[in-house]
C-alpha cells in the first residue's frame, strides 16, 4: 500500500498509479518533459492488483476505506483497444470489473511480460470504471490530455 492514512476513527488505503506517454511542453512558464512509460499491459495489471490488495485491506480493517487512482496522458488506457495479451486486464472507459471473474494473461503472452504478475486476478465487488478530465496541456505541436480513474474499493456493486 502506497499511503495509509489514518484520520480521525478511520483508516484510508490510498494506491496510486501516473502513467505517461512522451509530452514536451511549456505551459504557465513551466516546462513539462515526459518520457514514455511503456508496458501498458503490465500497468494495467498491477492497477487491478491493486484493487484486490485494497479489498483486502478493507475487510481487515472494519473502519477502512480504500482508492485506487490512476493518473496519466496515454489514451491507451482510456480508449477501449484490441488488446490481444491483456484483454482481461482491460480498464477502458466504460468497463466493469466484475466480481468473481477470474482474469488472466492469453496464453501468447510472453514471459517478459508476465514475469512476477502470474497471479491470477478477481475482485470481490463490481467496479465500473469511470475515466475523468484532468488537464490538458498543449504546445504548438503536442497536445496531451491528461485524466484521471478513481476506484473507491470495497463500494462497489455487489454481485446479484
Amino acid at each position: 500500500m502506497e499511503i495509509i492514512v489514518e484520520w480521525q476513527d478511520k483508516l484510508i488505503g490510498i494506491e496510486l498509479k501516473y502513467k505517461k506517454t512522451t509530452l514536451n511542453v511549456r505551459e504557465g512558464g513551466e516546462d513539462f518533459i515526459l518520457k514514455a512509460d511503456t508496458a501498458q499491459d503490465i500497468s494495467r495489471y498491477d492497477f487491478i492488483k491493486d484493487i484486490g490488495r485494497l479489498e483486502r485491506f478493507v475487510e481487515k480493517h472494519k473502519r477502512a476505506s480504500g482508492y485506487a487512482t490512476m493518473l496519466t496522458n496515454e489514451p491507451l488506457f482510456w480508449k477501449e483497444g484490441n488488446s490481444k495479451n491483456d484483454k482481461d486486464f482491460l480498464i477502458h472507459e466504460g468497463r466493469e470489473l466484475k466480481s468473481g471473474i477470474d482474469m488472466v494473461w492469453a496464453a501468447k503472452a510472453k514471459s517478459g511480460t508476465t514475469k512476477g504478475r502470474t497471479t491470477t486476478l478477481c475482485v470481490k465487488y463490481n467496479y465500473a470504471l469511470k475515466w475523468k478530465p484532468y488537464s490538458v496541456l498543449q504546445s504548438e505541436v503536442n497536445k496531451r490530455e491528461f485524466r484521471y480513474l478513481l476506484v473507491e474499493v470495497g463500494k462497489g456493486q455487489m454481485p446479484s
